[in-house]
């Protein structure tokens, strides 16, 4: 379901992009995902470089939307399917700016109303949005997640054993019923048996 509204957005993920230095994508605990920064990279290549300013500003919200696409390639990477997303956490979003620029939260939120678009309520999300004196590859923007999602293992194993309580249970009532039946099958033949004796 998700995966189709990326579609209708006319959203076609990326493959992910490898890490440029000495540390992985994402990690999971628990429940979470922490999603490493994300620049604004596609096939091996920055698209948004440089320092961003009020001339700019349009071209920045472009490379935080891409950071997001970028984000969601690591989901679709970690989970396999982007439906076990139960809540965008938080982002924290980063600007490659002039110090004259002071407009960071406009920038970030490309990338905050693509989230909204695609989960609804559950991509609402807390967030910080801020300045920089530089980003890693000259990037315009590097945004990082932190997701909550839901582990299919854990409800496969309790649906597990809720159905075996239930074959347990369905074989103590058949049996009970069985041997009652039983029971009384066999009084009702006895005491028939002697009225005609009498």
């Amino acid at each position: 379901m998700i995966e189709e509204k990326i579609k209708s957005l006319d959203i076609t993920l990326p493959n992910p992009p490898t890490p440029a230095g000495s540390y992985i994508p994402a990690v999971k605990t628990g429940n979470l995902l922490f999603i490493s920064g994300q620049i604004p990279m596609e096939d091996g290549k920055v698209l948004f470089t440089g320092k961003v300013s009020d001339d700019n500003l349009q071209t920045a919200q472009k490379s935080a939307r891409m950071c997001a696409i970028n984000l969601l390639a690591q989901m679709k990477r970690e989970l396999g399917n982007l439906d076990r997303v139960t809540r965008i956490v938080r982002l924290s979003g980063f600007v490659n700016s002039d110090p004259e620029f002071y407009q960071h939260p406009k920038v970030i939120n490309a990338a905050s109303d693509l989230f909204f678009e695609i989960f609804g309520d559950k991509g609402k999300h807390s967030r910080i949005a801020m300045g920089v004196a530089c980003l890693p590859l000259n990037s315009m923007t590097e945004i990082d997640a932190v997701i909550e999602f839901s582990e299919y293992k854990k409800l496969v194993s309790t649906i597990i054993l809720l159905f075996y309580f239930f074959l347990q249970f369905s074989y103590e009532f058949f049996n009970f019923w069985f041997w009652n039946y039983s029971a009384t099958c066999l009084i009702m033949s006895t005491t028939r048996t002697t009225k005609t004796s009498c």
